[in-house]
């Protein structure tokens, strides 16, 4: 990891774990969170502004548009958030989310200009799947036909910096969230 990428990341992890707490006054933070929140504050500003504002609109549509309507987190009594550290080989969680209810781990990508990326691919064996369990084929499947049909609509173009964003909209993350129920798991990838 780049040190520019660490720096997008650490930022993206507190500003998503900012607006939960903001709008959820029953969150706990671990200690590792709280400090991690520490540390990570004094980042913002090393940030420029548009990237610094595109990273907290991310981190608020994460919030609006996933996870309040998946988890109902407004609804939960309490909430843990606890921030892991890199260092685990297995376990790719940034932020860990617990109630009463359920867990919920997140793993964070900052969008990057690659236009392929190897990290969705194996998404359900990071959720605990082995290999050849029938949900990843399936996963397997449905992603490959996602990926298949957007390179249908890419032309010449390398970087996602040379696609219209209306166009990875439609035919990359809308198919690929609104699709399968491993979306929910598997698109943070544009955050």
């Amino acid at each position: 990891m780049t040190p520019l990428s660490n720096l997008h990341g650490r930022v993206l992890e507190y500003l998503i774990t900012e607006v939960i707490i903001r709008t959820h006054p029953g969150v706990n933070l671990t200690v590792r969170a709280n400090n991690a929140q520490l540390r990570d504050a004094s980042k913002l500003t090393d940030l420029k502004p548009p990237l610094l504002n595109e990273l907290t609109s991310a981190a608020d549509a994460l919030l609006l548009l996933w996870l309040n309507p998946q988890f109902q987190l407004s609804q939960q009594p309490s909430i843990t958030v606890d921030r892991l550290p890199d260092q685990n080989q297995n376990d790719v969680t940034d932020i860990r989310l617990t109630s009463k209810a359920w867990t919920v781990n997140l793993s964070l990508k900052h969008n990057h200009t690659a236009l392929r990326h190897q990290r969705p691919g194996t998404t359900p064996v990071h959720c605990g799947y082995a290999k050849n369990d029938p949900q990843m084929q399936q996963f397997r499947q449905q992603y490959q036909a996602t990926t298949q049909e957007f390179m249908q609509y890419i032309g010449q173009a390398k970087l996602f910096a040379e696609l219209p964003p209306a166009l990875i909209e439609q035919h990359l993350y809308t198919p690929a969230c609104g699709g399968t129920k491993w979306s929910r798991m598997l698109i943070l990838q544009r955050v």
